[in-house]
């Protein structure tokens, strides 16, 4: 494998390098199989596209959001999922749709990253609609800091904003749509 600090560089740079052992061959493919199994987890098998977008809109995904890394062609969200998806099914089915040339490093790459977007972004918008109903004020506070690292004030957690209904950040962030409040504080506290 590829070390860390060297190979996401070199496979930007050299999108068609070749896998050179049958090891890596099998993990690259099981990266793929993961990567399709998490985005699945999130909004099921992709199926005809005007269901499928209605399916991605329920969990705060939008079909014609570009992904990709920078620096490489984007391609609209739903479309990197149906490729996953083809992907997936010339890959596990041992061996019968196998394709001509093996899954290469920058998709295995990619698999991966819209497979965390995917995730995050659903996570964030289920924990935005819900609240954070657990969990102690110390907790929220660390949570709250760890997302918010530009807040110069140390108090902001604590205070009350109009903004927030007259609520402190903790306390928004335990109401339904408070953490996306949140998001409209201003940048300078």
């Amino acid at each position: 494998m590829l070390s860390l600090a060297t190979g996401i560089s070199d496979i930007l740079r050299q999108r068609s390098m070749p896998v050179k052992h049958e090891r890596d061959r099998v993990q690259l493919e099981n990266v793929i199989l993961s990567s399709f199994r998490t985005v699945e987890a999130v909004v099921g098998e992709p199926g005809k596209e005007h269901r499928f977008r209605a399916i991605l809109m329920s969990r705060g995904l939008d079909f014609n959001e570009l992904v990709g890394f920078p620096g490489t062609r984007r391609k609209r969200l739903g479309d990197a999922i149906y490729a996953l998806q083809s992907l997936r099914d010339a890959t596990s089915a041992h061996g019968v749709r196998r394709r001509s040339h093996p899954v290469s490093w920058l998709e295995a790459m990619q698999a991966q990253h819209l497979a965390e977007s995917v995730f995050h972004t659903a996570l964030w918008q289920e924990c935005c609609r819900v609240g954070r109903l657990g969990g102690g004020d110390e907790e929220l506070r660390y949570l709250l800091r760890l997302m918010y690292p530009f807040r110069k004030s140390d108090d902001w957690t604590e205070r009350s904003f109009e903004t927030l209904g007259n609520l402190s950040p903790i306390q928004a962030s335990r109401q339904p749509g408070g953490l996306k409040m949140l998001e409209n504080l201003p940048m300078g506290l």
